[in-house]
């Protein structure tokens, strides 16, 4: 009787042990804040204190307009193995709340940080009557911009590659007549001097934005930018889209080789701003982390936001 109760103590410490250790081995995951939050996109950065006994195999969020989100939900997944992850979260519901958790996985298993819920704020957003496409706005300074690409088709307007899949993210390319018709009543093809301003709204000084073909802001690029892997070839590069701008890596059809480029890496904007044969453009680009001014020929299709004033 005795052997039978110290063969059970036995037992019962080990199976305790095995249990503890496959505990102890499986990864530990928080969320450490969500910031940026805008009407259409916030940031959600986690660490991993403890990978676990077999090292983190992946890891990344899960996020769901319902409580407990899980694998099931919608998920991101970390593109690095970093201990602390920094993920974007693109394309959300406006006036609504997100419940998120992170997860980290390694050979024994998966675990969940806690679940944490942030709110979504209200979209602006405006029809343009010719075709009853809907945009959305932001106030950013003294001006309201569209922070979506616009898709009026014209005559000769592009897709991107010839691919009308892509145009609901990245809109259409236009050439520069076309650009100057592009934007509804009540709003304007943006001037030189309306980049400008919106350079300085994301931390440039006036005299940054007035360089001429030279890649500046470094540091304030991610602060234009909707990080999300359907609209950049890279998302861990510190994107936060603060200002709300939206930014997406909608490249352009350049007529020096007559070819489409640089989808998912820059994104080309027209100005109203003229000189003869050529207008002044802004280029975003992942590639060389900047910001640049530069004249191109009217005969490139690019992009095209829309602005107006705000008293107007």
């Amino acid at each position: 009787m005795k052997a039978n109760r110290i063969i059970y103590i036995l037992i019962t410490c080990l199976f305790l042990s095995i249990s503890c250790k496959d505990k102890l081995s499986l990864p530990s995951v928080r969320i450490n804040e969500i910031t940026y939050k805008t009407s259409v996109s916030a940031v959600v950065t986690y660490s991993i204190s403890d990978s676990g006994a077999t090292g983190i195999l992946t890891s990344g969020i899960c996020y769901s307009l319902k409580k407990n989100p899980n694998l099931r939900s919608n998920v991101i997944y970390s593109s690095g193995s970093d201990l602390n992850n920094f993920i974007g979260l693109v394309d959300l519901q406006s006036d609504s709340t997100y419940y998120v958790k992170a997860f980290a996985y390694n050979h024994e298993g998966i675990s969940y940080s806690e679940e944490i819920e942030f709110r979504v704020s209200q979209r602006d957003s405006v029809i343009d009557t010719r075709d009853q496409k809907a945009y959305t706005t932001a106030q950013i300074g003294n001006k309201i911009w569209m922070i979506e690409n616009m898709r009026h088709y014209l005559d000769t307007t592009l897709y991107y590659n010839n691919d009308s899949d892509l145009y609901v993210n990245s809109g259409k390319l236009y050439r520069y007549y076309e650009a100057m018709q592009a934007c509804p009543d009540g709003w304007r093809l943006p001037s030189d001097q309306d980049w400008n301003e919106l350079e300085v709204s994301a931390g440039l000084s006036e005299g940054e934005t007035t360089q001429w073909n030279t890649w500046i802001g470094q540091n304030s690029l991610g602060k234009l930018i909707l990080p999300g892997n359907n609209y950049w070839d890279r998302i861990d590069l510190g994107f936060t889209n603060e200002l709300s701008f939206s930014l997406k890596g909608s490249g352009a059809y350049l007529m020096e080789d007559s070819a489409f480029h640089f989808y998912g890496i820059r994104a080309y904007y027209w100005t109203s701003t003229e000189l003869n044969d050529s207008a002044v453009v802004r280029i975003f680009a992942i590639d060389t982390m900047g910001i640049q001014r530069k004249y191109l020929s009217k005969r490139n299709a690019l992009s095209v936001r829309c602005v107006k004033d705000l008293e107007e």
